[in-house]
């Protein structure tokens, strides 16, 4: 509901307002508890969940042919953390009214922040989330929060940092099991998640860290002749110790970063 410059809560009754850039402006403007609730289990960590460890690109044409199509002229999507709307087309040629929400992006749609998203329950088809998720102060609630804002059958997609170099306040980096936990603790089922390719952590890192903005093939160049190594190392591991790649495989381990599917039941 919109009075004047201000938008006012049906529910709480407090006014949010249009920032100097026009946009409307639902950061929080005083402190809320919200709950979060642990059910612990003898078998703590949803092994099974784990699809597979075949490799899901980063959205790219790989990730983006994953997205669902709109079922109407007034399906609505949100691009959560959307900073300068680079996906908006790739969401709009899907069929989608896009939605940007960020804390602090001067391009977005709305400015708002995702551990409380300002939309009624079940009112959005599809949300996307790009290298957001470790820059949150409470993953288990913002994922919540998606939850709640998709309708039934809403696809949730994205990725999320693991050995990446810390950056830009990070605050989690997601392990695969991690990711699984959190996003099973908000109700949703994972339909695949995997390293994303060609960004393992020696790239990450000297992308990121150790060589920042130098261009991608001269650091694939420095990189070869590590990469060299480790292969042969691999291999004489893996015939030497053949169950040393049992639990989990080497591109997981290595990933600097993963990318996941998940729908709302």
């Amino acid at each position: 509901m919109q009075s004047s410059q201000n938008a006012k809560c049906l529910q709480c009754n407090i006014e949010y307002p249009i920032s100097p850039t026009g946009q409307p402006d639902f950061r929080l403007k005083q402190k809320k508890t919200c709950s979060v609730k642990v059910d612990l289990t003898v078998e703590s960590m949803p092994h099974s969940s784990f699809v597979s460890d075949r490799k899901v690109n980063s959205l790219s044409a790989g990730l983006a042919s994953y997205f669902p199509l709109a079922k109407d002229k007034q399906s609505f999507m949100l691009d959560l953390g959307c900073g300068s709307t680079l996906y908006r087309s790739q969401c709009e040629d899907a069929g989608f009214k896009y939605i940007g929400l960020d804390y602090n992006s001067p391009e977005a749609t709305l400015l708002g922040d995702a551990h409380s998203l300002p939309f009624e329950d079940e009112s959005l088809d599809f949300v996307l989330s790009t290298a957001v998720l470790e820059h949150l102060r409470y993953p288990f609630i913002a994922l919540s929060e998606v939850h709640r804002v998709l309708k039934k059958q809403g696809k949730f997609i994205g990725t999320v940092a693991f050995l990446e170099p810390f950056h830009n306040d990070s605050f989690y980096h997601f392990t695969h099991l991690g990711l699984i936990n959190c996003l099973e603790y908000a109700q949703f089922r994972i339909e695949q998640m995997a390293p994303i390719p060609k960004w393992d952590v020696l790239t990450a890192q000297a992308s990121m860290a150790f060589f920042p903005k130098m261009p991608l093939i001269f650091i694939q160049l420095l990189l070869a002749p590590i990469r060299g190594a480790q292969s042969v190392w691999w291999r004489i591991g893996s015939s030497l110790y053949p169950r040393a790649g049992d639990l989990i495989s080497n591109s997981i381990r290595t990933a600097g970063a993963f990318a996941f599917i998940a729908e709302k039941l």
